[in-house]
């Protein structure tokens, strides 16, 4: 075997090795949504939505993530192949009154959860999102913000089609995907993101006097024990 196919073959037993010694130190490949195993309704902006085709807590107990829009869910739409980046399946927003829409006046939104306490904020440090294959040449984004709605990453660019919008700051709580209009407006497709990490509940205001009046006692009594 020739040496520069030798070397070539080095970084790959290395990395092998670190990850049957140091799985930890090995990245675990993003979770990825296509969405295609489920059940999807037309693309037509204006259309109702089926109670079939709405996503809301379906990945909440599994993997930490819910979905909204104009009302508590999104619509999965039958977008066909060639148009979804993978698949056929991506989804669209939904307006108040519940049927599908991409005015990005109602954007998408995902918020990340702990599966096994669903109630309780996680993060994650990475969400990717891919516009559909059509492309209408007008600009959409994707917003990222913490548990406290603070806005920590933004990414812009132009729906060319199949257009990939990428955020990645540690903390990320929520992401929100700004389309384009109902006429000619971009469904998403293969949403990924990294495993999420609960975060530690904030005590309420009367858990914190409780404490508080519990350590002045504590404080007290120390006192008291003090010598003359």
């Amino acid at each position: 075997m020739r040496v520069d196919k030798v070397r070539s073959f080095v970084p790959v037993i290395l990395l092998a090795i670190v990850a049957l010694l140091c799985p930890g130190w090995v990245a675990a490949a993003p979770i990825l949504f296509n969405f295609d195993h489920l059940t999807g309704m037309s693309f037509w902006a204006g259309t109702p939505i089926p109670s079939q085709a709405q996503l809301s807590t379906a990945y909440l107990s599994t993997y930490g993530v819910s979905f909204s829009s104009g009302s508590p869910f999104v619509a999965v739409v039958d977008l066909g192949v060639g148009h979804a980046t993978s698949g056929q399946n991506g989804i669209g927003g939904s307006r108040p009154t519940g049927e599908l829409t991409y005015d990005r006046m109602l954007p998408i939104v995902a918020e990340f959860f702990d599966p096994d306490h669903p109630a309780q904020f996680a993060v994650t440090d990475y969400v990717s999102v891919r516009g559909d294959s059509w492309g209408g040449g007008q600009l959409i984004t994707l917003n990222a913000f913490d548990k406290d709605g603070i806005l920590i990453d933004s990414f812009t660019t132009v729906d060319s089609g199949g257009a990939t919008l990428t955020v990645s700051k540690p903390g990320i709580h929520a992401v929100q995907f700004l389309g384009t209009q109902d006429s000619g407006g971009v469904a998403l497709d293969d949403f990924a993101f990294n495993a999420v990490s609960p975060v530690s509940p904030v005590p309420e205001p009367s858990t914190l006097l409780l404490l508080g009046s519990g350590l002045a006692g504590l404080g007290g009594m120390v006192w008291k024990r003090q010598p003359s």
